[in-house]
Parts: structure tokens; sequence; C-alpha cells
């Protein structure tokens, strides 16, 4: 994973290393009304990867903090009705397919 990361992610459910296009305010105010709503969608869809990169870089780094543990241990709270949560709310097992990969 982070040999994918490295190279420039996209693979899997790791998200891309950088935006295909960047959206400026001054793109957005020349454009005629259509082509700025199409602007505005990729500006949008530019602002999700970001945030999937920095959840992503967390994940990652909290998981590079463990490498050299033997073992690891993940507290857990239980509700009322008897169900079990982990409370590590980044890098936890019952969290996406990426978190149990990485671990």
């Amino acid at each position: 994973m982070e040999h994918t990361w490295s190279v420039g992610g996209g693979i899997a459910d790791i998200p891309k290393r950088f935006n295909e296009k960047n959206i400026t305010p001054e793109m957005i105010k020349a454009a005629p009304f259509r082509e700025k709503l199409k602007l505005l969608k990729h500006h949008q869809h530019n602002n999700e990867d970001n945030s999937l990169r920095c959840e992503w870089l967390l994940r990652l780094s909290i998981a590079q903090g463990y490498r050299q543990c033997d073992s690891i241990y993940f507290p857990h709270n239980y509700d009322f009705r008897g169900r079990v949560y982990p409370i590590a709310p980044h890098l936890n097992h019952m969290g996406p397919d990426i978190n149990r990969g990485i671990l």
C-alpha cells in the first residue's frame, strides 16, 4: 500500500495522490453558465478527493506507528444491546476493507 501511494495511488481504495485538474475561482467566474456547472461539480469532486487523501494519510501514519509492535490491542465499548464497537475511530478491524488490509 505504501508503494502504491508513492507511485500516485488511484488503485483499489487508495485515493489518487494529486487532482487531475485544479479549478480556480477565476476559471469558474469566467466560464459560461453550463461550463460553470461542470467546473463546480469538478471542484466539489476535488474537495472530496482531498478529504479521502487526508483520511488515508491519517490511517497510514497510525499504521506506520504500529509497525514495530509485536501485538496491538483495540479497546471496545459495548452498548445496552450487547453490541461491541472499537473506540479507535480511524484504524480498527471493523472499519472499511482498506483498514483491514493495513492491519
